[in-house]
């Protein structure tokens, strides 16, 4: 498998890969078309398609800020969920050496306990923290959701460094 970094949207991969991360998030949970190609701008940012054989596979779009990765939206295609794909692509992330940090909904439902389940196999951890969702519209209402991270929980010092990153470089403003 391969992580592609998509630095424009003018390709047939970013157009899947787009409507892949349209599927898997909610409304409320993901920044629009418009505004992902603005961040495709940003150095930091990096929207990369999961291949294999050149068939889109999956997506991780993340935040490189300074020693952390913020895995920001990450879905593997419906048909090849629980096939090992979701474990291999966080290895390719792992490989790049940084901690990595990422947002999910408190594990409250089947599905929710079943994605912690999923990244709790994967070596992430739960932090303490309390967190709202940084907000990709205007007029969104807060979204409290839980931090995870791997190898090991972020500090509050950590915490408070990646929450003033989200607000500057993430949120709509």
């Amino acid at each position: 498998m391969r992580l592609q970094r998509l630095t424009d949207g003018g390709s047939a991969l970013f157009d899947q890969a787009f409507a892949l991360y349209e599927d898997a998030f909610p409304y409320a949970e993901r920044r629009d078309k418009a505004e992902t190609l603005r961040a495709l701008k940003k150095d930091q940012y990096r929207f990369c398609a999961l291949t294999e054989e050149g068939e889109l596979i999956g997506i991780m779009l993340f935040w490189v800020i300074g020693k952390m990765l913020f895995l920001e939206h990450f879905a593997i295609r419906k048909n090849l969920r629980g096939k090992g794909y979701g474990s291999a692509a966080l290895a390719l992330l792992k490989e790049m050496g940084l901690p990595i940090i990422l947002e999910i909904e408190p594990p409250e439902e089947d599905y929710q306990i079943k994605r912690y389940d999923f990244y709790k196999r994967n070596g992430f951890v739960m932090t303490p923290h309390h967190h709202v969702q940084a907000k990709y519209h205007l007029g969104d209402v807060d979204l409290v959701l839980k931090i995870l991270s791997y190898p090991d929980p972020v500090s509050h010092e950590e915490y408070d460094d990646f929450y003033s990153f989200l607000m500057r470089e993430v949120s709509i403003k």
